[in-house]
């Protein structure tokens, strides 16, 4: 009913859509993933290393503060339905593109191999679960997670090519 109402529609019209609620939560969810990577700002191109690390932290902090327990939620129930995991799927690799672009003139120094390796590392580092153990788990501040993150940048990632 809620739901119906947050629509703007009738509960019949809800469920002649979505014939059981299984459907209408991964629908929910799909809508959320999409939500969530349309509010990211692109990555900044052609600053300094600093400033892309510093931004590009800044940009995953705060999506994993909002979105951080929905993201683990949907991890966990991602094998009931292959939408979702396609979803999901689709969600970390555009991730992994958006580090690539954002690091290239570092990561641009490094083999395939290692490129690859790198850029999982820094997927994984910068995931919601990481973010969620610093905050809930460890107790760390906002600042201070932002932090851990931003030393791990700095000490991952290769120097800057100089042109």
């Amino acid at each position: 009913m809620e739901v119906a109402e947050r629509a703007g529609c009738s509960v019949r019209s809800v469920f002649e859509r979505f014939p059981d609620m299984h459907k209408l939560q991964v629908a929910a969810a799909i809508h959320a993933i999409d939500r969530a990577a349309s509010l990211a700002p692109p990555p900044l191109l052609g600053a300094d290393r600093k400033a892309r690390i510093e931004h590009y932290v800044e940009v995953r902090a705060q999506l994993c503060e909002v979105w951080g327990r929905l993201w683990r939620g949907l991890l966990v129930n991602r094998d009931d339905s292959d939408a979702l995991k396609q979803k999901i799927g689709s969600f970390q690799e555009s991730r992994l593109s958006r580090l690539a672009v954002a690091f290239r003139p570092e990561l641009a120094t490094l083999s395939d191999v290692e490129h690859r390796r790198t850029l999982v590392t820094l997927g994984l580092l910068t995931d919601a679960g990481s973010w969620s153990c610093m905050r809930e788990v460890v107790g760390m501040s906002v600042d201070e997670a932002r932090a851990v993150w931003v030393g791990s940048f700095e000490r991952l990632l290769p120097p800057t090519r100089q042109a």
